[in-house]
């Protein structure tokens, strides 16, 4: 049986209110957050952390 991460994934029909998706979209909430708040000149710390955070990142530095 598929999780309901794995449904929304595929496409399929899940719930939003899933403890485990809740749980993976605070925590990427948080690292935003963090990300956010690091300085525009350290351009080194903003990449590293891009490449945390979950999703899609571009590969250029």
């Amino acid at each position: 049986m598929k999780t309901e991460y794995e449904k929304m994934l595929a496409g399929e029909v899940y719930s939003a209110v899933d403890q485990e998706r809740l749980d993976m979209l605070n925590r990427t909430k948080d690292m935003c957050c963090e990300y956010n708040q690091i300085r525009p000149k350290l351009v080194r710390e903003r990449n590293e952390m891009s490449h945390k955070i979950p999703g899609r990142c571009d590969k250029q530095e």
